[in-house]
């Protein structure tokens, strides 16, 4: 539905065209549990791509690089055949959540010095955040918290990182984790204020 909340009456007339409808409700009436329902939001995604073929060519009549079969453009392996990454999330009163999970198949990088096996890969994101107004009463929260959003999140959340293994089971020097993605998880929380 297309449904837009205002923190006062002086709002309304300030943003909405005349003419425009605007119905008011009781906090706590059962209009307004309605109208919570329809201004939440619960969300439910999954997609799965499925590389059947990735060549390039690097000049015309010059050797295919196949990035599917032991070819690769950088130190990161070639291109998964399979990744999915799946989304759920839910907003309400205010409040919300959402948590990513995303995998991709192991790849194997073919060169003069020995085959470098890529192991799989899953990393799962978490973000929440809260509409301080909302949190603090709605119209009667404090100046400050009007428009002001409260955020944490959390990328990788397990701190899983790739696996790189040459024939003999070792990883070498150059595709230890920690250089690869030195990062790992990190944690972020971040105060937004709109004026």
């Amino acid at each position: 539905a297309r449904v837009r909340s205002f923190s006062s009456e002086a709002e309304v007339r300030r943003r909405l065209p005349s003419g425009a409808r605007v119905q008011m409700v009781e906090a706590g009436s059962p209009q307004a549990r309605r109208f919570e329902n329809l201004t939440s939001r619960l969300i439910f995604s999954i997609d799965h791509v499925w590389r059947l073929q990735d060549r390039l060519t690097l000049t015309d009549g010059g050797p295919v690089l196949d990035l599917l079969d032991g070819g690769a453009l950088d130190l990161r392996g070639g291109r998964a055949r399979h990744s999915v990454e799946a989304q759920a999330g839910a907003f309400k009163r205010g409040l919300g959540a959402r948590i990513t999970a995303r995998w991709q198949a192991g790849t194997t990088l073919r060169g003069p010095g020995g085959d470098l096996n890529y192991g799989d890969l899953a990393t799962v994101d978490l973000n929440l955040f809260a509409n301080l107004a909302e949190q603090m009463g709605g119209t009667k929260a404090p100046g400050w918290a009007k428009g002001a959003r409260l955020s944490l999140g959390i990328v990788n959340l397990f701190d899983t990182r790739q696996a790189v293994r040459d024939a003999t089971g070792a990883t070498p020097i150059a595709f230890q984790q920690a250089y690869l993605n030195p990062l790992g998880r990190t944690i972020a929380l971040s105060l937004r204020k709109l004026f």
